[in-house]
C-alpha cells in the first residue's frame, strides 16, 4: 500500500488531497467508496503512481467492460464495410486488443 510505504497516516493523506477525513481515506482503501476523478488524480500526484495501479481492482473491472464492448463494436464496424473511419476504428480497437490481450481482433 502506497500510504504506508510513505509513512503517511490516513489523516495526513486526507489533508494533503483535501478529502475531508481519515475515515474517507479508510473507505477508499477498503474499496467501500470510490473517489472522484479529482481525488484519484490527487492520489496519483501524491504517490507518483498511476490511478490504474492505485485502484487496480476497479481498473480491471472497467477494462474488462470496455474490452467486452470493443469486441462487439469490432463486429459492427466490420459488418458496415470498409471506409477510412472504419479503418481508423479497427486500428484503435486492435491497439486495445494488443494492450489487454483479452480478445483477438
Amino acid at each position: 500500500m502506497h500510504r504506508r510505504r510513505h509513512a503517511f497516516s490516513q489523516e495526513e493523506v486526507a489533508f494533503l488531497i483535501g478529502a475531508g477525513s481519515a475515515a474517507t481515506i479508510a473507505r477508499y482503501e477498503l474499496g467501500r467508496r470510490e473517489p472522484s476523478l479529482d481525488t484519484a488524480l490527487a492520489l496519483e500526484a501524491l504517490y507518483g503512481a498511476p490511478v490504474a495501479e492505485l485502484f487496480a481492482g476497479r481498473f480491471n473491472t472497467v477494462e474488462q467492460s470496455v474490452v467486452s464492448r470493443a469486441s462487439e463494436l469490432i463486429a459492427n464496424v466490420r459488418a458496415a464495410g470498409i471506409s477510412p473511419a472504419a479503418t481508423a476504428k479497427l486500428q484503435a480497437l486492435g491497439e486495445l486488443s494488443r494492450r489487454t490481450n483479452l480478445f483477438a481482433s
